[in-house]
């Protein structure tokens, strides 16, 4: 379980510098990650809260407040912070 864990974290940070950091009106959002430590990448915004993705792709990072918007009927996550 911890293995699976720190597996997603590592995926979500090599997969979060190349994203953008506001939501694309492609697909709908599937998956809802929040109350996370996301780094970015972005020198602007290096840490995030929450993470919206659509089918296979990152749809959007931002706060909790920001992703919530986009949820929807999105599983939902929650990271305990971590």
């Amino acid at each position: 379980m911890l293995s699976s864990r720190l597996l997603l974290g590592a995926a979500l940070v090599v997969l979060t510098a190349a994203c953008d950091m506001n939501p694309r009106a492609s697909a709908p959002v599937t998956l809802v990650v929040t109350n996370a430590r996301i780094w970015t990448g972005n020198p602007q915004r290096p840490w995030a809260e929450a993470i919206a993705v659509a089918g296979d792709r990152i749809a959007a990072i931002g706060s909790g407040a920001e992703i919530a918007k986009l949820a929807g009927n999105a599983r939902r996550i929650d990271a305990h912070h971590r």
